[in-house]
This record gives structure tokens, C-alpha cells and sequence, in this order.
């Protein structure tokens, strides 16, 4: 999202800003069990979670590229533990999730799920 805003700066602020990124990221939460597009939104679905409405489109966002297994969700669980932190009010649905991906598919969710955990951990002061 940083980029994105540079990116806009450069280009003379005339695209919209950071909001029109949020709403892109926003719009493009629907799609995220399409792959690449999926792995898109995962990596930035952490810039997204800055209020109520990204942090939701985030985290569906994030529940679905779980949902679709493959790329996308090896890409969900690699970054689990930076999501949680970034979404810790949606923390709950996004581990149940990973814990339910790892249960049903071939993707190896015992180390992301353990990091998750220590992450949640550490913000509480644990």
C-alpha cells in the first residue's frame, strides 16, 4: 500500500490516493481464489486492514485464498502469522480457517498455525 500511495505521489495524486488502493484491494477480495490474484491480495491485504471496511475485505480476502488451497493458499498460510498481527480482531476466523485447510488438504499448516499463535501471543504481552 506504501508503494501504491508512492507510486500515486509520483504520478501527481491524481489516481486517488490510498483510498482508491483499499477499494481495489476491496474489489479484488471476491477473487481471490483465482490463483496469482489470490496471492496478490494476501500479500496486501496486511496495508488494507488500516480501517473496519479493509480490515473485513482483508480478511475475506485471506479466508478465501485459503478456501482455494493451491497458491493462493500456500500463500495465505506463509504469511499467517503478519495477518494475524495485521487483523487481530478477525485473528480467530483467519487461524480456525488455517487449522481447517491444513486438516482437509496437502498443505502443511502446523508451522504457520504455531507462528500465528506466537505472534497473537506477543501482541497481548504474553
Amino acid at each position: 500500500m506504501q508503494e501504491l500511495e508512492a507510486w500515486g505521489a509520483r504520478r501527481g495524486g491524481a489516481w486517488g490516493g490510498i483510498r482508491a488502493a483499499r477499494a481495489a484491494v476491496r474489489a479484488a477480495a471476491p477473487l481471490a481464489a483465482e490463483g496469482s490474484i489470490g496471492a496478490l491480495a494476501v500479500v496486501s491485504a496486511a496495508g488494507a486492514a488500516a480501517d473496519e471496511a479493509g480490515a473485513a475485505a482483508a480478511a475475506d480476502a485471506v479466508l478465501a485464498a485459503l478456501d482455494a488451497g493451491g497458491a493462493a493458499g500456500a500463500a495465505a498460510l506463509q504469511r499467517l502469522p503478519e495477518l494475524v498481527a495485521a487483523l487481530p480482531e478477525h485473528a480467530a476466523r483467519l487461524v480456525a480457517r488455517a487449522f481447517a485447510t491444513g486438516a482437509e488438504s496437502q498443505l502443511a499448516a502446523e508451522t504457520a498455525l504455531l507462528r500465528a499463535v506466537a505472534a497473537l501471543n506477543a501482541l497481548r504481552g504474553c
